[in-house]
């Protein structure tokens, strides 16, 4: 508690700090982060000197500074604030968001040393979540409509990306050319708002649990920001807006058919990590089901020898990344009881990455089966063979204990996505 008073005095100085704009960029463990430019000396001398003194109480100067460094700066690309808008609020605002998720954390520390007797290993809540970060969401939509943005994780674009490749590539591979701009615009629009529709549908079924895990804790629905039936009602419009888009493919009906059938996928995946020890193998089969759609779309028919594979090579390549991701959370989901193959796929590492390498593989295998029913050129498999060898790298490299680490890993997918994707184009081009 004596720590978050001293922090929370500093917020005044943040924000002068804030308003002073940025002056160079430098690259740390792989993440750009950008540097403030202290334009007053008794700005940088203040904030110096209450870092020193939380760093003593807290025993690592180096860690505290790095905390207070990403909580502040950690922004990928970010420029000036926008007239009008104040770069100060922004930053309070994020500083005030990342004290409460650091309570959590302190409180969570407590308790285990109570029950163990001896004092917590966590360390820092840097080393423990995905610290929050200052996105457009903060710095351009109005104050009230940012929780809904985050609500619907606009400022977190991975997700809509790993919804929209299998749509992308499901339409490469029924295109006898190149595939239809317009089609694809279509399905770029339906991922953004269904994607935003599932993670409100994640948070109304898991906000009392979100609120006692570190990395969630400070969601809209699980914070307060945001009420239920505030949530429930912007839900309704992302699934009309959703409808819409799905009633503008073409082979109307077929494709309204195929859309219909995700619903009960999407409505029960979060309920799958209470009581089923695969969890992400639900959210493969939910998260790739465009790979049926592009197919439907384009011919209004479905070639089964060439979709299958297709969506069950999507739904492996999910549990790959995702169980990668969930190492984030295996701490929290174990003390609260929940399912996750971070846990279930065992506790050693090696046993962890031999799963995810075989995962891996059956993944590969699966899209150079797509490749040979569908007669792509043999470009394609070279492509195929190279995102195969980027889950590898993810696979090699990732550390299962540091969540910065395992966020990189898993954000990287849309570089797999998008080579897979192009691929597909060109194998279908040659063909």
């Amino acid at each position: 508690m004596w720590c978050r008073s001293v922090l929370q005095g500093s917020l005044g100085d943040t924000n002068i700090i804030a308003r002073s704009g940025l002056s160079r960029r430098n690259s740390i463990n792989g993440t750009k982060r950008l540097s403030w430019s202290f334009r007053t000396l008794s700005s940088a001398r203040i904030l110096r000197h209450q870092l020193k003194t939380v760093s003593t109480f807290q025993g690592s100067s180096a860690l505290l500074f790095e905390t207070w460094h990403d909580l502040s700066i950690r922004v990928a690309g970010q420029k000036r604030c926008r007239p009008g808008v104040h770069c100060a609020t922004t930053t309070t605002t994020l500083a005030h968001r990342f004290l409460n998720s650091s309570t959590k954390q302190n409180n969570d520390n407590n308790d285990e040393t109570r029950e163990t007797g001896k004092p917590t290993k966590s360390g820092p809540i840097i080393n423990h979540s995905d610290p929050p970060i200052l996105t457009w969401v903060d710095q351009y939509l109005p104050a009230k409509w940012q929780p809904y943005a985050r609500l619907a994780r606009m400022d977190r674009p991975i997700g809509t990306w790993l919804l929209l490749w299998p749509c992308f590539w499901s339409t490469a591979v029924a295109a006898t050319a190149l595939p239809d701009p317009t089609l694809l615009a279509l399905f770029g629009v339906g991922a953004f708002v269904m994607r935003g529709a599932g993670c409100t549908i994640n948070d109304l079924w898991d906000r009392d649990i979100d609120a006692q895990v570190t990395r969630t804790a400070t969601r809209p629905l699980a914070s307060g920001e945001i009420s239920t039936p505030q949530a429930i009602a912007f839900l309704a419009a992302q699934l009309l807006t959703g409808l819409a888009v799905l009633l503008s493919l073409p082979n109307t009906e077929y494709c309204f058919l195929w859309g219909a059938a995700s619903l009960p996928l999407v409505a029960v995946y979060p309920t799958m990590k209470r009581f089923f020890p695969y969890p992400q193998l639900f959210l493969g089969l939910t998260f790739n089901w465009g790979a049926w759609m592009g197919w439907a779309a384009v011919h209004g028919s479905m070639d089964y020898s060439i979709i299958a594979p297709l969506y069950s090579s999507g739904v492996t390549w999910t549990l790959v990344y995702d169980t990668i991701y969930a190492h984030q959370d295996k701490h929290d989901d174990a003390k609260l009881g929940l399912q996750s193959t971070a846990l279930t796929f065992g506790k050693s590492e090696k046993q962890q990455k031999a799963i995810l390498y075989s995962l891996a593989s059956a993944t590969w295998l699966q899209w150079l089966l797509v490749g040979q029913q569908a007669g792509l050129a043999a470009v394609y498999s070279a492509g195929a063979s190279a995102s195969f060898a980027h889950l590898l790298w993810q696979i090699h490299t990732a550390d299962l204990e540091e969540p910065h680490n395992l966020a990189a890993r898993f954000r990287s997918n849309s570089t797999v996505g998008a080579m897979m994707f192009g691929s597909l184009v060109a194998g279908s081009y040659f063909a």
